[in-house]
């Protein structure tokens, strides 16, 4: 299992005290993002560990996995953002598969005899691939669901349903009512609190409600779901949801 070891100071590159300050902390890793890519990255490593036992192979396969972590820590410090393509999403994606790739190739070469530690092993790399599909592709950013404002409480009207990616994707609405705008913003404002759960904030000088944005349920999703209300016109109210990016604010 040394290799396992060797494959763990390999991450040493994006360890938060290792990462360089400068010149945009918004692009470092964060200790609760490194807290989850780092395990994420061992998978395969322990999953060879387990599996290898052939002196000669293990540690060559093992050197190999070692490699492979190395190249990902170092890119993914010096290169890796979330806001172009390839990005740290994209990174952790390619070495995974590769990895996985290699575990299987060894699997190949060694030709172990299967017993408890080889089936722990092989458990491990299914965890690997799953955690490997897991990983969310970020680009454009997920549509935000109609879910998040809808369905509307009696005697209001969604007149507009738009949605685009351009190139972050948003959705908007232009809801009318009964009332006038002034007093149906205050109304969609209680309703996304009290019925859909959004997080408010009222100030006296105006109708429209200022919503908290929502963090992401995975910690290595940087996306958060934001939403503003805005009066259009006398009795027509904008309601707009959008993905903001940690790293690369976009709404």
């Amino acid at each position: 299992m040394s290799g396992v070891g060797y494959a763990f100071l390999a991450t040493a590159p994006v360890w938060p005290v290792l990462q360089p300050r400068e010149p945009i902390l918004d692009e470092m890793l964060v200790p609760a993002e490194v807290a989850v890519l780092v395990p994420v990255v061992m998978v395969f490593p322990v999953a060879w560990g387990l599996i290898g036992r052939t002196e000669r192979t293990g540690r060559l396969f093992g050197l190999a996995l070692t490699l492979l972590v190395l190249v990902w820590s170092s890119w993914t410090a010096a290169f890796g953002d979330y806001a172009t393509p390839p990005n740290i999403d994209d990174g952790l994606r390619w070495y995974l598969l590769t990895a996985a790739c290699v575990v299987v190739a060894g699997v190949v070469r060694d030709r172990r005899k299967v017993d408890r530690r080889w089936i722990l092993g092989a458990a491990t790399w299914v965890v690997g691939m799953a955690v490997t599909v897991a990983v969310p592709v970020v680009e454009a950013g997920p549509m935000p669901s109609a879910d998040a404002l809808l369905p509307l409480p009696p005697g209001m009207t969604v007149v507009t349903d738009e949605a685009e990616c351009t190139p972050s994707c948003s959705r908007r609405f232009v809801v009318t009512g009964q009332t006038r705008a002034r007093d149906l913003a205050r109304q969609l404002g209680e309703h996304l609190q009290q019925v859909k759960g959004w997080q408010t904030q009222w100030y006296e000088f105006t109708p429209e409600p200022h919503l908290t944005c929502r963090e992401a349920s995975l910690l290595v999703n940087p996306y958060k779901l934001c939403g503003g209300v805005r009066v259009l016109d006398e009795w027509d109210v904008e309601v707009r949801f959008g993905y903001a990016n940690n790293h690369n604010p976009i709404y």
